[in-house]
């Protein structure tokens, strides 16, 4: 279905008369009237009532699909915007929040896909806890942050999936399972796993507790009253056990042993986390190179 028929089909069901409509769209009443047949035909339905005195009403399902039109006319206007920025050389800036330890894993690819395709836009950068992404997403300081988890309590930010980090078992040295090369999430004793948080920060989840839930196994919460560079020193001397994304393995870790998990349903989400109303016109073209960096 071609898009100047939804919009077309838009014109005539806001005012409901075939001429009006015909005009508004720049062709004639003959013209329109194939176009809705048209649509009716590939449809299988009728779109509109019509009377003798050429006003017409949509029907039951000329109205469900009239949400439907105006949805994806506004997706493609956005897109043809989009576009054309790039074609004429979008001039901007951007502000990005990156978890420091997964910034050499997973920017890379991203850094080296703007240079050649958003040129001429500014690019900030600034990496930190993950308390700092939260914090510089609700102050403004970050036009987006990338993260590994999901905020629970903010349903005014938004996340654009790009890729997955597959998980590890981080405990003691001493661990018994530590000298494994990789081991199973039925290896994981289910009461030594634990999950550490800030008491400040908002409660976040993972796809990885999911599949735990979904196997009965429910992590014990420990605050954790400072950073995640902590996070090595709480497990030491214990037989705690917490998973973590794999690409926390370039963080001081010393007396700690970590462990591949190998089942493909865990995994952490790698995203971009935004304001759902940040209105950077940048912002759209940054997740489309983020998404043609990693062949989304």
């Amino acid at each position: 279905m071609k898009i100047e028929y939804l919009n077309e089909f838009i014109a005539l069901a806001e005012c409901g008369n075939y001429a009006k409509a015909a005009a508004s769209s720049f062709i004639s009443q003959s013209t329109l009237t194939r176009h809705i047949q048209a649509m009716e035909a590939e449809l299988g339905c009728e779109l509109f009532s019509r009377s003798r005195l050429g006003i017409s009403s949509l029907t039951a399902m000329g109205s469900e699909l009239l949400e439907g039109a105006r949805g994806i006319v506004e997706i493609y206007d956005k897109t043809c915007e989009r576009l054309a920025d790039l074609r004429e050389g979008f001039v901007g800036s951007l502000v990005i929040g990156m978890l420091y330890y997964a910034t050499d894993t997973f920017m890379p690819p991203i850094l080296a896909e703007c240079k050649k395709s958003l040129p001429d836009v500014e690019l900030k950068f600034s990496s930190g806890q993950p308390g700092d992404m939260l914090k510089g997403l609700l102050n403004g300081e970050f036009d987006a942050a990338l993260v590994c988890y999901r905020y629970d309590q903010y349903d005014n930010i938004a996340y654009e999936e790009f890729a997955r980090d597959t998980c590890i078992a981080m405990m003691d040295e001493g661990n018994p399972l530590a000298q494994r090369e990789s081991c199973a999430v039925d290896d994981l004793p289910p009461e030594s796993l634990v999950v550490y948080y800030l008491e400040d920060a908002a409660a976040v989840s993972c796809i990885h507790e999911q599949v735990l839930s979904e196997k009965g196994v429910v992590q014990r919460r420990v605050s954790n009253p400072g950073s995640v560079d902590l996070v090595p020193s709480l497990l030491r001397g214990t037989g705690d056990v917490i998973i973590n994304p794999a690409c926390m393995r370039g963080m001081n870790a010393s007396g700690i042993s970590m462990v591949p998990v190998e089942d493909d349903d865990m995994f952490f989400e790698m995203s971009f986390s935004y304001l759902k109303d940040n209105q950077n016109p940048a912002l759209p073209l940054f997740f489309d190179v983020v998404k043609k960096a990693y062949g989304r």
